[in-house]
């Protein structure tokens, strides 16, 4: 009786509430310019809205606004793929067979962004010169050539070996000290290799490395070379530009399943794989749109269940908890969300304060998308926890393209360090920030650092790990010099002439 009560109590108020939000929500609306108003619709139905500033006017009337109208079905999939019928018919059923906009709305919102949006964006906020060397590592080349063509570089701590995927399927395989010790074609370019105890390797091939929603991808299990031989064993084909595996026990049954990362481009999804008893796996797909980046698999909110935390890209820029619920069954919730055009690229999960609550570093600098220009907002930052997995950004540190960044104790000091590459680093600059080397010096204060070779290459790739056994952390660098942005042809040429596709830094605090 009592329940029922509050119930039909409730009910009411709760109607009230809502018709009075949605009424305020309206008002301030209709006070918006007409412009504003419609892109807040249309532009933040997807994905955080995004304001004006964040690019300048010519990118977003020439290079983003475009894409967004084929979005609304103002334009044809024909010209995202005139060429690939199974593609274009993919496009035909994830894009609106007839627009979702009058021409005359989406004319305005082109208006908004082309009067509000600054003519060029600013340059980066001041921080520390970076010091010429970081004499804390020493490069060290591989002695076979390699082509700068490095889209994947893993470090079998396992077996302690370093593998080096190629752009169209050569896998090399160097020992700790970077010294060639085997190779073999792979079915497309291998972005992760993951060492088994038997002294296999776990294989994930992307398919095609430009944009593309081709089911070409796979993970293959590799035994290791029996009289000259390897046994390849498919554990999943059709994958859509897969780029991340993590594995674990997910179901607590003993046996190690998957979660890979199909980034795809306007397809894709995260997906667990359930180990069966046969050494089979099971996919159970967690959720179907593109961008997953990467996905941890750690106990994240202490209920002894393996959690999976997943960084999102590709328009809606997010980092998603799903909170293991026991049988297979994940919560999902948001923890941070950017604007689409910030270019997600990387997450580490790290105490960076050291108050035990895990901390996130956060990469973002991706510029191979339709605003290929310099953004102030590029760079690495450090999202603190307060204990209750609510995230307040702390330190933010600008670096034009910055891809991937890695928190170690590589000084040994007690605290966390960080390694950061950049892809599209500015080589308008005289010197492009291409590796930095940020010391924590305590309180989110970071000293900068780089070597003197950090410019020999076009750093896409890097893993952190103690490779030849000293006792202190290294990093391995892996460089690809196919790219669609701008890098002066000299350098071009360096980079395809050398073949240092593959750097080591030993890190010289053990020697």
């Amino acid at each position: 009786m009592i329940r029922t009560f509050f119930r039909a109590a409730i009910l009411p108020i709760a109607a009230l509430l809502v018709l009075l939000y949605i009424s305020c929500t309206q008002g301030s609306q209709t006070q918006l310019p007409e412009g504003e108003r419609l892109a807040r619709q249309y532009c933040g139905s997807c994905h955080l809205f995004p304001g004006p500033e964040l690019l300048d006017k010519k990118t977003w009337v020439q290079g983003v606004l475009p894409r967004m109208a084929l979005r609304l079905g103002l334009g044809s999939p024909d010209s995202e793929a005139p060429n690939d019928d199974a593609t274009r018919k993919r496009l035909m059923g994830i894009l609106p067979g007839k627009p979702v906009i009058s021409p005359g709305d989406w004319e305005k919102i082109i208006t908004y962004y082309r009067e509000s949006a600054p003519a060029s964006l600013s340059v980066q906020a001041d921080k520390p010169a970076t010091q010429d060397t970081a004499s804390l590592f020493q490069a060290q080349r591989s002695n076979i050539p390699v082509a700068a063509l490095v889209a994947g570089l893993s470090y079998d701590s396992l077996n302690k070996r370093i593998f080096a995927g190629l752009k169209g399927g050569i896998l090399y395989v160097f020992d700790g000290n970077l010294q060639a010790i085997d190779s073999f074609q792979t079915p497309s370019t291998a972005v992760q290799v993951l060492g088994r105890p038997d002294r296999g390797i776990d294989v994930l091939s992307v398919g095609p490395m430009v944009p593309s929603d081709a089911d070409k991808g796979e993970w293959a299990q590799v035994s290791p070379r029996v009289e000259g031989r390897f046994q390849v064993k498919v554990q999943q084909k059709g994958l859509r530009r897969p780029v991340y595996m993590a594995q674990g026990d997910l179901n607590q049954d003993g046996r190690s399943d998957a979660v890979v990362c199909q980034h795809g481009h306007y397809t894709g999804k995260l997906s667990w794989h359930e180990q069966q008893a046969d050494g089979s796996y099971k996919e159970h797909v967690i959720e179907e749109r593109p961008g997953a980046r990467i996905a941890y698999i750690a106990d994240l909110n202490h209920d002894q269940l393996p959690d999976i935390l997943t960084l999102w890209a590709q328009g809606k820029e997010e980092v998603v908890f799903y909170a293991n619920k026991g049988n297979g069954q994940f919560a999902k919730e948001n923890w941070l969300e950017f604007p689409s055009v910030y270019g997600s690229a990387y997450l580490e999960i790290a105490d960076m304060n050291g108050d035990g609550f895990f901390d996130l570093v956060y990469t973002n600098g991706d510029n191979a998308d339709y605003s290929q220009i310099l953004k102030p907002y590029h760079g690495i930052r450090i999202f603190q926890n307060d204990g209750q997995n609510h995230f307040t950004e702390a330190h933010f540190y600008p670096m034009y393209g910055a891809s991937k960044a890695l928190a170690r104790d590589f000084d040994q000091d007690g605290d966390l360090d960080i390694a950061a590459i950049a892809y599209f680093p500015s080589y308008l600059s005289g010197k492009p920030e291409s590796f930095v080397y940020l010391e924590n010096k305590g309180g989110y204060v970071f000293a900068p650092a780089s070597f003197p070779e950090a410019n020999t290459g076009r750093w896409l790739c890097m893993d952190a790990a103690d490779t030849d056994g000293d006792g202190d952390t290294d990093l391995l660098l892996g460089s690809y010099s196919s790219s669609v942005s701008f890098a002066p042809m000299d350098i071009q040429g360096q980079w395809s002439s050398e073949r240092r596709g593959v750097l080591l830094l030993k890190n010289k605090l053990k020697h």
